[in-house]
């Protein structure tokens, strides 16, 4: 007769609960090769290598364990014990296994372990799951509820033995799936490497209200924010800490940072203000110690700048940010009105439900440049002046209430009064740093200085004299471009 699987019958009872456990024999069987025996300990243990032979399809034959074809009906339950319904069920309701005497520390409840040898063709699977629904449903489940081609699951209910107080006193995790992709040394040529690939079609014909590739959803149970990080999403670097656990010796100059844990850090000596948890601070190099750092935030190239995030953006002392935008070239992006500050200058650049005459403007014309009063309510959106070539700001027809030019040392006031070199203290002699030229001349101009002039400048310049107390030492005047002074006779 054909090779084929025979229940033989029961096993009794032998006083460990282990009952009713069905036992086949194979007949007309090469049993050089051994099939799936039940082992004195009440496990099922397949033996014999297996090779497939013929059509080389799956079959009673060529496989350990087949089953072909068949169909569920009936009104199912789920088991009692379990809570869960399922034709193939393998329940462990408790588990003590010591993994950590001799082995690695890791049990897993079910593993597929394939060694693929050299001279195969194709590809290998390790599990393979599938749902194919081709029948309509007598009753359909409620939206979120749908067909699943793997779900996976990992509660915890149980204090693991960790403790207050800091990061790394917390203990194990909590995977809802963990996918793993790594080649090994020998591991070449591969056309692609991807931890978790995720494919999401509809073919023609299908409908479906919404096509997500990736949905990260952090449910509504969840009523305690995480103590260290409470994100949606977390992406790590593959030197192996994450943008939320840095090492202080690998903090980067120009970045941003807060400090999480401060150890033996101190990280006053790196631009942070002081050494407490949770400052926010920009870097000027890496740190020495056990301190740690939180990564920066969202790589913005300037800020504007006040309201209610202070804790988190490093805008000043005083200032704290509403609104970011990112570096533009050409026209800079429009800010909304609402954003305007008091005494700031402004171009209308729409004017949608705005009423820009209520905030200091003389009309609702685009293009008006003025004087803010404070922030405007509505739809409309402004600029504050034009970037040039990345490097400055043209307020080209901004009005100004102080200076209309100012930076570090030189100043235009309104009226248009210079004031240049403010913060440097009279030379002696002079310097050509100190002063004001004229024309494309090189060093052509008025300079000041203490003392008779040493300075090399352009033929005609003048020389005013701090100390000067005579007719003869008060001015003087470049007779060459070699350094040649002339003392200009003054009135007494």
């Amino acid at each position: 007769m054909d090779q084929q699987l025979i229940n033989t019958g029961t096993v009794p009872n032998d006083g460990t609960g282990d009952n009713q456990l069905i036992c086949w024999t194979k007949t007309n069987a090469n049993f050089s090769e051994l099939y799936p025996l039940l082992t004195g300990s009440g496990s099922v243990l397949f033996t014999g290598n297996k090779a497939y032979t013929g059509s080389g399809v799956s079959s009673a034959v060529n496989s350990w364990m087949f089953m072909s074809g068949a169909q569920l009906s009936g009104i199912s339950a789920n088991s009692v014990t379990s809570g869960t319904t399922s034709p193939f069920q393998l329940y462990i309701s408790g588990d003590t296994v010591d993994t950590t005497t001799l082995g690695t520390g890791l049990l897993r409840m079910h593993a597929v372990i394939v060694g693929v040898q050299a001279g195969h063709t194709g590809v290998r699977t390790g599990v393979y799951a599938s749902v194919q629904v081709v029948g309509t449903p007598a009753s359909s489940a409620g939206p979120g509820k749908g067909h699943e081609g793997v779900e996976a699951l990992c509660f915890i209910n149980a204090n693991l033995l960790g403790t207050a107080g800091a990061f790394a006193n917390y203990k194990g995790g909590c995977y809802g799936g963990n996918h793993t992709a790594r080649l090994g040394p020998n591991g070449t040529f591969v056309a692609i490497m991807n931890g978790h690939e995720f494919d999401v079609g509809i073919q023609s014909g299908g409908s479906c209200a919404s096509k997500i590739g990736t949905s990260i959803v952090k449910e509504a149970i969840d009523t305690a924010q995480g103590v260290y990080t409470d994100v949606a999403h977390a992406t790590f670097d593959q030197n192996g800490y994450s943008l939320n656990n840095i090492p202080a010796a690998n903090i980067l100059a120009g970045k941003s940072y807060t400090i999480s844990t401060v150890g033996t850090t101190d990280f006053t000596l790196i631009g942070s203000p002081n050494n407490t948890i949770g400052t926010f601070f920009n870097a000027t190099g890496a740190g020495v110690g056990t301190g740690v750092v939180q990564g920066e935030l969202p790589p913005w190239n300037y800020v504007y700048a006040v309201g209610g995030y202070a804790s988190q953006w490093p805008c000043d002392g005083t200032s704290t940010l509403v609104y970011a935008f990112p570096r533009t070239l050409g026209t800079p992006a429009n800010m909304v009105a609402t954003a305007m500050q008091a005494n700031g200058g402004y171009k209308i650049a729409t004017v949608g439900s705005t009423d820009y005459t209520l905030v200091g403007s003389p009309n609702n014309t685009v293009g008006t440049v003025f004087i803010a009063t404070g922030p405007a309510t509505g739809t409309g959106t402004v600029t504050r002046g034009q970037s040039v070539a990345n490097i400055g700001v043209d307020y080209t027809q901004v009005l100004f209430k102080t200076n209309a030019i100012q930076t570090p040392g030189f100043s235009v006031n309104p009226a248009g009064k210079v004031l240049a070199a403010s913060t440097t203290a009279i030379p002696a002699a002079g310097n050509l740093a100190v002063g004001v030229t004229l024309t494309s001349t090189a060093n052509f101009g008025v300079f000041a200085g203490s003392g008779a002039p040493t300075l090399v400048a352009a033929k005609g310049s003048l020389y005013l004299r701090s100390d000067g107390t005579t007719n003869v030492t008060r001015m003087y005047v470049a007779t060459d471009g070699a350094g040649t002074w002339t003392a200009v006779n003054t009135v007494a």
